[in-house]
C-alpha cells in the first residue's frame, strides 16, 4: 500500500497559523514537522505508514477495528492523547443506516448525512455559497 501523499498548496497554507500545536502532538509533529523542527511545505511529501498498517490489518481483518489488537491499539491512542473512548465503546458500536438529506446543487442532486453528522450545515454552507441564504436581523 502507498504511504506517500503530496502536501496540497491549501493544506501547506492553512498549517502555518497552527504550526505551533502541530509540534506540540507527537502524531502530528510526526507527519507535518520535518527534520529541522519547520513545518513541512508545499509539495512536501508526507510519509504515513502506520496509517498504512492500519488500513492493512482492517482489509485484513475488519473485526480487529472493534473488539481486537486494533481496537486494543485504538483505544490506547486515544486514551494517551486525554480521550476517553474504551474497548467496550468500540464492541458495543452499531452502525445505523438513515436516508440522506439531499438538495439541488445546479443540475445536480448533493446527498449528506443527517444528524446527528454534518450534513446539514454542508448544506446551509452549499446553499450560502450559491447565493440562497437567509437574512436574520434583530430589532
Amino acid at each position: 500500500m502507498d504511504s506517500d501523499l503530496g502536501t496540497p498548496a491549501y493544506a501547506a497554507a492553512n498549517w502555518s497559523s497552527t504550526s505551533q500545536s502541530f509540534k506540540n502532538d507527537a502524531g502530528l509533529r510526526e507527519l507535518l514537522i520535518d527534520e529541522n523542527g519547520n513545518l513541512k511545505e508545499r509539495g512536501a511529501i508526507l510519509k504515513m505508514p502506520k496509517y498504512a498498517r492500519t488500513l492493512e490489518r482492517i482489509r485484513d481483518d475488519s473485526k480487529s477495528f472493534y473488539t481486537g489488537d486494533l481496537a486494543k491499539d485504538i483505544v490506547k491512542d486515544i486514551q494517551d492523547g486525554g480521550g476517553i473512548i474504551t474497548l467496550e465503546d468500540l464492541k458495543n458500536y452499531e452502525t445505523v443506516v438513515r436516508r440522506p438529506l439531499s438538495s439541488k446543487m445546479g443540475n445536480y442532486n448533493v446527498a449528506y448525512e443527517p444528524t446527528p453528522g454534518g450534513g446539514a450545515v454542508s448544506s446551509l454552507i452549499l446553499n450560502i455559497l450559491k447565493g440562497n441564504y437567509l437574512y436574520v436581523c434583530c430589532t
